[in-house]
């Protein structure tokens, strides 16, 4: 059991303080997001006003990057040094490790809401997908041999020029693909997003879930510290939902990114060894995050059992 400190009440109300000073910014972030979509959605849905939607957004981001600025300042000025002050032990790790959560819940909103605004002003890529297609199939049968006349076998959507090999002469033509076909490259990834969107909602679902447990865990931490059995046994089932949750994050995640790739060189298989590096650096750059989070997660739980055993921690 940790011993009393005669500063614990001190530096918990200056957690709690903290903890209250981010919730204000949230609660802010929260109604200016609203307030923009209310604005900018309708702005977007004109032609004649969709660069002021997008300026409304990109100013409105600024914004939400200043409330991620302030948490972290504050942080800073009054929690960073806690140790320093008061010495390097449980209950003032405890409290920055409160404060920290807070800040990065903060975080992962700001990136939350900048993805809600830039979707209020992503143009509609399906639509866009379907008129190169449909520009496509109006010109398939209007390309002929240069040398003997025959019409030439473009049997699929390019988005670069090719040399197509005429099947009564032999002759190489180069196609040129219509102008608006040259466009697919740079839309088939973010159209492949939008398709499997419904991934990215569910992991949104299970962030909220994360956070609400993690809020909890750290709110009980103190108790355990101070040897609330109890309390150290809800932190324990606290971690072990949370790698639950993880893991269905982790297979949302791999199964996004497998059908967006999938969908990406259906569309351009020119690319599909480009496309497959990429793919590869995503699985990468996600098995990083997974393994990170999973060491977070794993230490959380080390803690609750130590508490649970009645051990120091």
């Amino acid at each position: 059991m940790a011993k009393a400190r005669p500063y614990a009440a001190e530096v918990a109300a200056l957690q709690t303080r903290y903890i209250d000073f981010v919730d204000r910014l949230v609660a802010r972030g929260d109604e200016l997001v609203a307030q923009t979509l209310d604005q900018v959605r309708p702005l977007a849905a004109q032609p004649d006003q969709y660069e002021t939607a997008c300026r409304v957004v990109g100013a409105v981001d600024g914004q939400l990057r200043g409330l991620e600025a302030k948490a972290e300042e504050v942080y800073d000025q009054q929690i960073d040094d806690l140790d320093d002050r008061y010495g390097d032990n449980d209950l003032i790790e405890g409290v920055q490790a409160a404060c920290e959560e807070r800040a990065e819940h903060l975080s992962r909103l700001v990136k939350r809401w900048q993805l809600q605004l830039g979707r209020a002003v992503e143009p509609d890529r399906e639509a866009e997908y379907r008129r190169i297609v449909a520009e496509f199939e109006a010109t398939v049968g209007s390309y002929r041999c240069q040398q003997c006349g025959a019409t030439l076998p473009v049997d699929r959507l390019f988005f670069i020029d090719v040399f197509i090999t005429c099947p009564q002469c032999q002759t190489q033509n180069q196609y040129s693909p219509p102008a608006s076909a040259r466009s697919l490259e740079q839309i088939a990834v973010p159209l492949a997003m939008q398709r499997q969107v419904r991934f990215l909602d569910a992991n949104r679902d299970i962030e909220d879930q994360m956070d609400a447990l993690q809020r909890r865990w750290y709110e009980i931490r103190m108790l355990a510290e101070f040897g609330d059995r109890a309390a150290a046994a809800e932190m324990e089932r606290l971690g072990e939902q949370m790698m639950g949750l993880l893991h269905q994050s982790d297979q949302n995640t791999q199964t996004y990114l497998a059908a967006v790739y999938t969908d990406v060189q259906a569309m351009v298989p020119d690319r599909e060894a480009h496309y497959q590096t990429l793919q590869a650096e995503a699985l990468r750059h996600h098995h990083k995050e997974v393994a990170d989070e999973t060491k977070s997660i794993t230490r959380m739980l080390n803690e609750a059992r130590r508490h649970r055993r009645g051990r120091d921690s």
